[in-house]
């Protein structure tokens, strides 16, 4: 899959699997956040490397997933982004541009 397709299929699987999934009782705004924030899937648990774990209220990262695979992608030709860094999940060298 394509870099957006694995973001947006691991969001949804975290949103319907880890916390939806979960719930029991009445599924309201609140009580969807409240079970979000219990999640904790361990890094590498994910399709995409990373894992799920929220900062908690009044921590400074409040509200973002802590656990996240961020990387870095280059386009090295017309319309193909690769992996650069981290060498983890690198699927190429970079290219420099001069």
């Amino acid at each position: 899959m394509e870099i957006p397709a694995v973001a947006g299929f691991v969001g949804a699987w975290a949103l319907f699997h880890d916390v939806l999934g979960k719930m029991t009782g009445e599924v309201t705004p609140d009580a969807i956040r409240a079970m979000a924030l219990q999640v904790d899937v361990p890094v590498g648990d994910s399709i995409n490397g990373g894992g799920v774990r929220f900062g908690a209220a009044g921590s400074l990262d409040e509200g973002q997933n802590t656990r996240a695979a961020a990387v870095v992608g280059q386009w090295q030709a017309v319309g193909v982004m690769r992996i650069v860094y981290p060498a983890a999940y690198a699927t190429a060298r970079p290219l420099s541009s001069g």
